[in-house]
């Protein structure tokens, strides 16, 4: 995460009653920097004013200050692309007004007070990803945003460092709301569990928001736009790992991607949808959407086994359209992870990615360790 130092900073570190706050503060940015943990952003004039101010015992701080001071005028470039920062300051010496709500705001006055206080956690520490469900999803999306990175940003001394938490599926809301770490640098991304365009936000999701909404924090979240993760992985990865049952399934939804190519962000690859929930209610929204699509591409043949499947189930059973992709996706994960699988062509999809990994960008770039 881009930690923006403001000019107030240097103005508190020249005042006898907030030097202490100023000083505990640049160790902390200095020890965690050091691990690459954190990027910095600081102009030539307020690290000049700063290291003009520092002691004799300060010299890693101005080690640090030096680097950084380095590097300013390459680096400017870099984070003016991102929208997304924690703005570091001092409130009696600078009261910032931001012209919109993008960004954290994060007053040290009193700092190394709280510092030493029970229930403070400091913000510049390793950034933390909180994923509903394993912690393979975790990878998955570090990965996307690795590669991401990698092919559009020439920059050699940053990196994607993320703490990858779980959050435990209907908890993570809860996880979020108790976690044992600053929230200003936890961030969450979940499935919107949504089955079609007009859907609700699943339950999950709909806790999440309340949480980081309650913190003001709205930025620290994001709601896939896919049913789930599953949805972020190209048919065609699915295609080369497929046995033939499953290929068949998969062909079936590559003529419903050419038909409207983002009715697969709302596909359910774990469960599919049941005939009766979508032949035979009609009044119901999950129906009215994918109805029309599987008539257009399922063979009536098909269509007619699947109603004689179904007359044969009692209550609330249901015949699935068509089988789980659930066990196919960790094979296809797998081979993800270890970079058996790359690049792909599905516009909306690569889409998709790029935005997601845009957003991830701003949250968990950061410098590569070094020594002061």
């Amino acid at each position: 995460m881009i930690i923006k130092i403001d000019e107030s900073i240097s103005k508190a570190l020249e005042e006898m009653t907030s030097e202490s706050d100023a000083i505990e503060l640049l160790r902390d940015l200095e020890y965690n920097r050091g691990l690459g943990y954190i990027a910095i952003e600081i102009s030539k004039s307020t690290c000049l004013r700063i290291m003009k101010s520092l002691d004799d015992n300060d010299k890693r701080i101005e080690n640090f200050l030096k680097k950084e001071k380095s590097k300013i005028t390459f680096n400017q470039e870099l984070f003016d692309s991102f929208n997304f920062k924690l703005y570091v300051y001092h409130s009696d010496f600078h009261q910032i007004q931001l012209n919109d709500d993008s960004h954290i705001l994060f007053d040290i006055k009193n700092y190394s007070t709280k510092k030493y206080s029970e229930g403070f956690y400091t913000p510049f520490n390793k950034p933390k990803l909180i994923t509903e469900n394993s912690l393979s999803d975790g990878k998955v999306l570090k990965k996307i945003c690795e590669n991401h990175f990698r092919n559009n940003f020439n920059v050699h001394d940053y990196q994607i460092c993320i703490e990858r938490k779980n959050g435990g599926g209907d908890g993570t809301g809860d996880e979020i709301s108790d976690s044992d770490t600053s929230w200003l640098n936890l961030f969450s991304i979940i499935d919107s569990d949504k089955k079609h365009p007009q859907d609700n936000y699943g339950e999950t999701a709909k806790k999440v928001i309340k949480s980081y909404s309650e913190l003001n924090l709205l930025h620290n979240y994001r709601v896939l736009n896919v049913h789930e993760i599953e949805n972020l992985f190209p048919l065609d990865w699915f295609l080369k790992k497929a046995n033939q049952n499953q290929k068949d399934d998969i062909i079936l939804l590559k003529r419903i991607y050419d038909l409207d190519n983002r009715s697969l962000f709302y596909y359910d690859f774990k469960k599919s949808f049941g005939y009766k929930a979508i032949f035979l209610k009609e009044s119901c929204a999950l129906a009215s959407y994918w109805k029309p699509i599987f008539e257009t591409t399922l063979e009536q043949e098909k269509i007619e086994k699947l109603a004689i499947q179904s007359s044969a189930t009692i209550g609330s059973n249901d015949i699935k359209i068509l089988g789980s992709l659930g066990t196919l996706f960790n094979a296809v994960k797998k081979d993800f992870l270890s970079n058996k699988l790359n690049n792909f062509q599905q516009p909306n999809l690569n889409n998709e990615w790029d935005e997601l990994s845009v957003w991830m960008i701003e949250r968990f770039i950061c410098s590569k360790p070094c020594r002061f």
